[in-house]
């Protein structure tokens, strides 16, 4: 079963079915490190996309969805004079797989 969530609204939505229903969960973010089994998965996979593929740059922080994908987060954060995540200009994936699996490496890190 896929649930797309577009929204907190939405995603608490979601939320609510998994907790009534208990299935097994699996956030996709875009997929760049995925192997599935012929058999599928046997439970929920999520998506998000909408409000969670926003980025808001401002004077002190740059702030980014769980969907964004990284390069573009990158190329946005130096268009706005930011430094610091011109290492995810490379990398394929989204903000919140990027967190999740990489645990946020820097420029230079082994």
């Amino acid at each position: 079963m896929l649930a797309r969530a577009g929204s907190t609204r939405e995603l608490d939505a979601v939320a609510a079915v998994v907790a009534a229903c208990r299935p097994p969960v699996l956030v996709l973010g875009r997929g760049s490190n995925l192997l599935v089994a012929d058999r599928g998965f046997p439970g929920l996979v999520l998506v998000l996309d909408g409000d969670f593929e926003q980025i808001d740059v401002r004077d002190d922080a740059v702030r980014a969805g769980g969907a964004v994908l990284l390069p573009v987060l990158a190329r946005r954060a130096a268009a706005a004079g930011r430094t610091g995540l011109e290492f995810y200009v490379g990398i394929p994936g989204s903000v919140g797989g990027g967190a999740h699996e990489r645990g946020w490496p820097r420029a230079g890190d082994p």
